[in-house]
């Protein structure tokens, strides 16, 4: 050894007095063994199930809310400023006549793919469009004809309101006597025999 100092030989000497003063092991607070143990056993395993079941809850929350964000922003239309949709109401207050021709060409377009949808059904549900002698076929056809006459007056007058209403109500009729057919049997006199496929 060093010759030390009397200072350092002092002050080694209070360092080694804590050294032998301090405990040869630590003791926990509490007792970890008994924790351990539950770990083990499952004792503490229904908080980490309750904390599962909240992350579990929130994430099906999020993932509904996201669904419904991006169905909510899919079936908005996708319309800026220079593409408005043209409407009644909106074309007769700016009195644009090209406007309004245009929504007539729209609607008799609209109105015609409705009515072809019909035709395409007719066979399924048995409608009988092509006998003459039916009432049906001949309250169709002069609907038809009236819907084309005020369809042409609206091209020549697009801002007369009523012929507009006029328009529009024959134009639901045509599509209500087509469903009162659908709804309608085709024969009226009851059948003796089983009904053909």
């Amino acid at each position: 050894m060093k010759n030390l100092s009397p200072q350092q030989s002092k002050a080694e000497k209070q360092l080694d007095e804590l050294l032998t003063s301090l405990p040869t092991e630590i003791n926990p607070r509490v007792d970890l063994w008994q924790c351990i143990d539950d770990q083990i056993s499952g004792k503490t395993t229904h908080k980490s199930s309750s904390d599962q079941q909240q992350w579990k809850t929130l994430a099906i929350a999020a993932s509904l809310a996201f669904v419904m964000v991006l169905g909510w922003q899919l079936s908005a239309p996708n319309m800026t400023s220079e593409q408005e949709t043209i409407t009644v109401d909106n074309a007769l207050s700016n009195q644009s006549t090209e406007d309004l021709i245009t929504l007539v060409d729209q609607i008799a377009t609209t109105h015609q793919q409705q009515l072809a949808s019909f035709e395409d059904n007719k066979f399924t549900v048995g409608m009988q469009l092509d006998n003459q002698i039916n009432p049906f076929n001949k309250g169709f056809t002069e609907l038809q004809r009236a819907s084309k006459e005020i369809q042409q007056a609206l091209k020549n007058d697009p801002n007369n309101k009523q012929v507009w209403d006029l328009w529009l109500w024959v134009m639901k009729r045509e599509i209500e006597l087509l469903q009162q057919q659908q709804r309608t049997p085709t024969n009226s006199t009851p059948s003796t025999q089983g009904n053909v496929i």
